[in-house]
């Protein structure tokens, strides 16, 4: 009975305009399900397009424990191969790199940042990622209430949460309502498999994610992500998806103090003189 009524109390739904929305903590949980568990290396191409100038392929290679832990190594391709190198710890709110210079940088993680939306694993860290985006209000961080009767039931109106269409699915989408803002920022989650369809930052960023696969350990990742700012647009294709489970070694890899150029002189970073590139990296990654 005690599951029923918690199990009620999520997914409630009303019998007026608002029929079949589930409740937001619902939508989130259940797409926090298909995020994986353990860590995983990810390896991805990222095509930068802008005007004026030939589209520029770089290579990331992701080793991702959570949406607040990972570790991005970028290297060039073809004629960029020797002209760009990075490699980047992210620990929730910090970021953390080697300079040209071989000092080691402390800075506020981007906030465009994207990665961590497709790989969050807590409903708690989702929410303040959408609190401080502003898609969703403050009263929506709080947990589902514990009831001990259905008759406790609220069906309190979540007028953040819609029906809408992202690429032609059925989505439900995140936002809070600014009649003022044609543009502010929101999230569309997919409504059968509970995948995140689009987003739209508070910069006006666009990013749309598609061709979904699943991985090891219940990890569904988008094969295509395109993200759009401007006149300029970065594609980002997965080429390679690794489960590695967990281990002492790769923890330490995604440590701040793994960033040793004694040991890795590679980490020091180089920097391109393009105006594409060093955009891209400095406001989304």
């Amino acid at each position: 009975m005690k599951k029923l009524i918690i199990f009620c109390s999520i997914l409630f739904v009303s019998q007026t305009s608002w029929s079949y929305i589930p409740r937001f903590d619902y939508v989130i949980n259940r797409t926090a399900d298909v995020h994986g568990s353990g860590i995983y290396l990810i390896d991805q191409d990222v095509t930068l397009i802008g005007t004026g100038q030939s589209p520029i392929t770089l290579h990331e290679q992701w080793l991702v424990s959570s949406g607040k832990l990972m570790r991005m190594k970028l290297t060039g391709r073809n004629e960029w191969a020797d002209s760009i190198r990075k490699t980047v710890i992210y620990n929730d709110k910090q970021q953390y790199s080697v300079n040209s210079q071989g000092k080691k940088t402390i800075e506020k993680r981007r906030d465009d940042f994207l990665e961590s939306f497709f790989y969050f694993r807590s409903t708690s860290y989702l929410k303040s990622l959408l609190y401080n985006w502003n898609i969703i209000p403050r009263k929506a961080l709080a947990d589902p209430p514990r009831l001990s009767r259905i008759e406790e039931i609220r069906n309190d109106p979540e007028d953040f949460v819609s029906l809408s269409r992202s690429g032609g699915k059925v989505s439900y989408k995140f936002q809070i309502k600014d009649e003022s803002h044609q543009k502010s920022p929101a999230m569309w989650i997919e409504q059968d498999y509970f995948h995140i369809l689009r987003l739209r930052t508070p910069t006006e960023a666009e990013i749309i994610a598609d061709n979904y696969q699943h991985h090891r350990n219940n990890l569904w990742l988008p094969q295509i992500r395109e993200i759009r700012w401007g006149e300029q647009k970065a594609v980002i294709n997965v080429t390679q998806v690794k489960y590695l489970g967990q281990s002492s070694s790769l923890k330490k890899r995604l440590s701040a103090s793994s960033l040793d150029t004694n040991k890795e002189p590679e980490l020091k970073e180089i920097k391109p003189e393009n105006i594409i590139v060093n955009e891209f990296y400095s406001r989304f990654r």
